[in-house]
């Protein structure tokens, strides 16, 4: 789950790089066609059945819209904001937003330990982004909205994912193929792309975006949920703002903190807690 985690917070880094290029239904056709073709030969190798039935059929259609709608919401707000706040706050709401729901879903009960780990990973994010230094209103702005309502859906995403019963594997093939097909039907007209205007930094990111934070990052999850639950998978989405925050250190040349440094570690404990 570590390993995803990494991939994920470098994939903002390669997402802020091709919201210059595209726009977000675009984005999501070039992401989900390049995992989709990616994993078929994969799943051939292993010689996996690609039967559904209806009930999978129901959760990979309604995980298929909640990852769009999602997507679509971490796009604007990277676009519109900046690479490490959106990760910061999405990675920060979700496992939170994941907690709550399963609480009032009685799928199980929040111990002392958990919220203190939560309030832990909170103000861990917090100094991360040295959030009191930001002014309010820059906080209470649209964008910071559109995180907010994808990491709900995330939420919901992983909860649904529970009640497959199909294999993380296909269930990441499916995912990808069903959005391709309905961001194609009815969210983009791939025609209108102007492909030639794509440059060799476009497919690198586009590449990586796909390949490894859509392809291998969701597989791993999705692997995760199925094996430890979906609480302590999500709880690995405390160290993402901090993987974030170091890509763009590296390649967007910005300084660490010592309220990085500090908030780095406040949020490894906290998922250490989480997963106790």
């Amino acid at each position: 789950m570590f390993i995803a985690v990494i991939f994920w917070g470098i994939s903002w880094v390669n997402l802020k790089i091709v919201t210059t290029y595209i726009n977000e239904f675009e984005t999501l056709f070039f992401r989900f066609l390049i995992s989709t073709i990616t994993l078929f030969p994969i799943l051939l190798y292993k010689k996996e059945s690609l039967k559904l039935g209806k009930i999978n059929f129901i959760i990979l259609l309604l995980s298929s819209l909640l990852m769009i709608g999602y997507l679509k919401y971490v796009f604007l707000g990277t676009q519109l904001g900046t690479a490490s706040l959106a990760s910061t706050l999405s990675s920060v709401l979700i496992p939170i937003f994941t907690f709550i729901f399963l609480w009032f879903m009685g799928k199980n009960s929040i111990s002392k330990k958990q919220v203190f780990a939560l309030a832990l990973g909170t103000f861990g994010v917090a100094l991360i982004l040295n959030i009191w230094t930001i002014p309010l209103k820059e906080i209470l702005v649209p964008y910071n909205l559109y995180l907010f309502l994808a990491s709900i859906l995330w939420a919901i995403l992983a909860i649904i994912k529970g009640y497959s019963d199909i294999s993380p594997l296909l269930f990441t093939f499916y995912l990808s193929l069903f959005i391709t097909i309905l961001d194609v039907l009815f969210f983009v007209d791939i025609s209108t792309i102007e492909y030639l205007k794509f440059d060799y930094i476009f497919w690198l990111n586009i590449s990586l975006l796909s390949l490894v934070a859509t392809t291998i990052a969701n597989l791993i999850y999705f692997i995760a949920v199925e094996k430890i639950g979906v609480n302590q998978a999500s709880s690995f989405m405390f160290l993402e703002p901090f993987i974030a925050i170091f890509s763009s250190i590296i390649f967007l040349e910005e300084k660490i903190t010592f309220s990085l440094i500090i908030g780095a570690i406040l949020t490894i404990i906290a998922v250490k807690f989480l997963n106790d």
